[in-house]
Parts: structure tokens; sequence; C-alpha cells
């Protein structure tokens, strides 16, 4: 596209990615200014607690189920087995 006898890599009048992003922005911001409505969310919305003691839950809760299921007593090797056919 020539403007001027110029030659541009785009074409002329097409907004740039910066521009458009600039007046995003601008847009953005005026609405924020104008908004009058008292805010209901509060800031820590999204904050979480310390994981650590639901890992430790878990850690207790398997280890309880891993000793409980190792604590079975066993009876013969494969009486199992023949009781199923």
């Amino acid at each position: 596209v020539t403007s001027a006898g110029k030659t541009w890599p785009f074409p002329v009048g097409t907004p740039s990615r910066a521009l458009v992003a600039a007046e995003t922005r601008a847009a953005t911001l005026q609405l924020q200014a104008k908004s009058n409505a008292p805010r209901t969310i509060s800031a820590d919305l999204g904050a979480r607690g310390p994981s650590w003691p639901w890992f430790a839950a878990w850690l207790l809760v398997s280890a309880l189920l891993w000793w409980l299921e190792r604590r079975r007593p066993r009876g013969v090797p494969g009486a199992d087995i023949a009781a199923d056919i």
C-alpha cells in the first residue's frame, strides 16, 4: 500500500496493537473513575490458607489405611481363589 509515495508494511489506517491496547486501557480507566458503586467484594477473596495441613491430613489417613490393610491377618495363600471356583 502506498501513501504519498511511501510504502508501508501494513495497511494505512489500521491501528497497531499498541494503539488499540492504549485506547482500551484509557477507556477502562475512565470507566473505573466513573464508577461510584461501593465495592462489595473483599480484597482477600482469592486468599488461600496454608496447604500443609491438608497434606498432613492426607498423609495421616493414607498411612492409617495402609497400616490397617497390612495388619489384617492373612489366610493360606491361594485360599480365596479356590473359594471363587
